[in-house]
């Protein structure tokens, strides 16, 4: 829910910043639940033909539709 939150509020983001803003998860867990969610169809990541390679991550619509649901329910920050 705090990474749902986190790109419902703040937009696309890269992965580093990402990490700081998630307080208590580590790089190895971001990673992998940035990789489940976009499977289930919540998250799409882009990346950038940059050197490093520039890699952001940004809700679906339909998901950012449900950002007000969450917040009358309480289940966000």
């Amino acid at each position: 829910m705090m990474i749902l939150d986190i790109l419902a509020d703040l937009g696309e983001l890269r992965f580093t910043c990402l990490s700081e803003l998630v307080e208590g998860i580590s790089r190895k867990m971001l990673t992998q639940t940035l990789r489940q969610m976009e499977r289930d169809g919540l998250v799409v990541h882009t990346v950038h033909p940059v050197v490093p390679p520039k890699v952001e991550y940004r809700l679906i619509a339909l998901v950012l539709s449900f950002g007000s649901a969450f917040r009358r329910l309480g289940l966000s920050r």
